[in-house]
């Protein structure tokens, strides 16, 4: 497979797994109560059935190859995201959810292995910085067109119109992946690198940076300043076209900076992201802090992203299935904490005691990189 074609399968299967996930945050608010303790599990149980099923993934991709795994993801994907439009219960839509979050592993998973296999790695960070456009691109998509799509037509045409985004994804994908692109690997050893537990740490804090703002931040919108579902989607809408322009500068960067620095340096940024975020009186003033933390995790990821595909060239053959599995664990562990640490906490301590919490967290973590690359 030509690289460019291996880039744009990875990176379109990524952005449509993020808009279906995405059109979901500006309704909820509207269909799931109040709670920030229920929003945010039904964003956690989306990251707990990607997390179980992300390792048994890894295996199946590095030892079938990778179009059988992104077909069933994909399709999977659009099953899940039409039993969400019709689910009539808080348990009904518990449970599209969760289906949401296995074909998500299967995506993931599959599209990293494969811009990992078909690129060098001297040229890796640059492609991942791509994919990771290509997730702030469905994020983008995502909440504007949930938030105008329930303003217009109700709350399940949002999903109705991800499905149908998925399927023809699918459709593409059975063209595009050929039966011979394969990764066929069998002993990973990747799990248990000396660098693993702080790749994980640093991986889990780049996605739990905006899962935490998206279960607590469209009712703290909505409560404070009287916001509607499209407004809430603009918010997130522009932070994540930001997004789309940091990533490959982020990848890029990660090429040719100190990986380790660029994603303590994004910690940073995003920790002040989360302090103008908490000290915000207007919408306008949050929509620039939830920017600059979104634009934050954007460092922390790109670095990440290269840094775990080194660990499964270290091993002989390289196993970038299981690579991506271990990224995939580490990403949904941060989209399953967050999202619970953010609605328990903000039921507990108060919206503006989470947030500086959560600013001081960041920058904790994104330091355990630091010991960590001497050992990789």
């Amino acid at each position: 497979m030509k690289k460019s074609t291996a880039a744009t399968v990875a990176s379109v299967a990524i952005a449509t797994d993020m808009f279906a996930y995405g059109v979901a945050i500006p309704v909820l608010p509207r269909i799931a109560g109040t709670s920030p303790t229920q929003i945010g599990v039904l964003f956690a149980v989306y990251a707990a059935t990607m997390l179980i099923a992300t390792p048994l993934v890894g295996k199946a991709v590095d030892r079938v190859g990778t179009r059988k795994p992104m077909l069933v993801g994909l399709f999977g994907l659009a099953a899940a995201t039409l039993l969400f439009a019709y689910a009539q219960s808080f348990a009904g839509m518990l449970i599209a959810r969760a289906l949401q979050g296995v074909a998500a592993a299967v995506s993931w998973t599959a599209g990293l292995a494969l811009i990992a296999a078909t690129h060098e790695p001297e040229e890796r960070g640059k492609v991942m910085g791509i994919a990771l456009s290509s997730m702030s691109i469905g994020v983008l998509m995502g909440p504007i067109a949930g938030g105008l799509l329930a303003d217009a037509f109700g709350t399940s045409a949002p999903f109705l119109c991800a499905a149908a985004v998925a399927f023809a994804d699918g459709l593409l994908r059975i063209f595009l992946v050929r039966d011979e692109d394969t990764v066929r690997e069998t002993s990973p050893q990747v799990w248990r690198h000396p660098a693993t537990p702080a790749l994980f740490g640093v991986t889990a804090l780049g996605a739990g940076l905006i899962a935490f703002l998206e279960a607590i931040l469209p009712l703290r919108v909505v409560q404070g300043f009287d916001a509607s579902p499209t407004t809430i989607g603009v918010l997130f809408a522009v932070a994540t076209l930001v997004c789309a322009f940091a990533a490959p500068l982020a990848g890029s960067l990660a090429d040719r900076l100190s990986r380790v620095a660029l994603a303590i340096g994004g910690a940073v940024l995003a920790a002040a992201g989360l302090l103008i975020v908490a000290v915000a009186g207007s919408v306008w003033l949050t929509g620039v802090g939830l920017t600059v933390v979104a634009v934050g995790g954007q460092f922390v990821l790109a670095p990440t992203l290269t840094l775990i595909a080194e660990l499964a060239d270290a091993q002989s053959p390289p196993a970038y299935g299981a690579a991506y599995a271990l990224y995939s664990v580490a990403y949904t562990s941060g989209l399953l904490i967050a999202p619970l640490l953010a609605g328990i906490g903000a039921d507990v301590i108060g919206f503006t005691g989470i947030m500086l919490a959560a600013a001081v967290l960041a920058v904790a973590i994104s330091l355990a990189l630091r010991p960590a690359s001497r050992r990789a």
